[in-house]
């Protein structure tokens, strides 16, 4: 099995305590908005074609944050994804919550920062660059059995 490309936006509300995410509408845990990069499509491009599709929303690719392996096992079946972060943007409004339009039980919303870091947020390891906002590109690994 080859490894699966991957990229997920990082996107803060105006004053950065809040943070944009996709979860189930239980809010078992939460996930950056993202998907997979489809052949020949720049990262960029794969970001904008993902909100469009996803959610009929327009996202500006700002700038590289990070490169995650994400190396893990799911009931004895292993899978390997590299993900490609981008800090990103989009027009504000954050009273909507809207949902997926092909899986109408996931839904994109605003959090507080504060709030996630009592919730699963994967992957492991990436609240660390949500609360670091760095200025240059991180590379982590994870390596883990679900």
């Amino acid at each position: 099995m080859r490894p699966l490309l991957r990229v997920e936006a990082l996107i803060f509300n105006h004053n950065m305590k809040n943070i944009l995410v996709q979860c189930d509408t239980n809010e078992g845990f939460y996930r950056l908005p993202g998907g997979s990069i489809e052949f020949g499509e720049s990262a960029a491009v794969a970001i904008e074609r993902e909100f469009a599709e996803e959610y009929d929303l327009q996202v500006t690719v700002e700038r590289f944050a990070a490169v995650n392996e994400h190396i893990f096992e799911v009931d004895n079946q292993k899978y390997h994804h590299c993900t490609l972060f981008y800090w990103c943007a989009v027009e504000e409004d954050e009273q909507v919550v809207r949902s997926h339009k092909e899986h109408p039980d996931i839904i994109l919303k605003w959090k507080e920062i504060s709030e996630l870091k009592t919730k699963l947020l994967y992957p492991e390891g990436v609240m660390k660059i949500i609360e670091q906002n760095q200025k240059e590109p991180v590379h982590w690994l994870t390596n883990v059995t679900y």
